[in-house]
C-alpha cells in the first residue's frame, strides 16, 4: 500500500490528527498533523467546536500555528 491517509476523531467528530506515509502503510511513528479545539461550553452545554491550533511536523521541531 502506498500513500495511506490515516485520521484520528475527537469526541465532536472533528479529526484531532492526521497521519500519511508516501511509501508504505501508515504507522505510529510517521510524520502527522495534529488539530486541537476550543469548546465553547457555557455550564454543562456545548454551544460550538472552533479550531484553535494546528500542529505541523518539522525535521527538527513541530510548529504550532494559532
Amino acid at each position: 500500500m502506498v500513500n495511506e491517509v490515516a485520521f484520528e476523531y475527537g469526541p465532536w467528530g472533528a479529526v484531532t490528527k492526521s497521519t500519511q506515509n508516501h511509501a508504505t502503510g501508515t504507522a505510529s511513528g510517521d510524520p502527522n498533523v495534529q488539530y486541537a479545539y476550543e469548546d465553547g461550553i457555557a455550564g454543562n452545554e456545548a454551544k460550538y467546536v472552533r479550531q484553535a491550533s494546528v500542529t505541523y511536523p518539522g525535521p527538527s521541531q513541530r510548529r504550532v500555528v494559532h
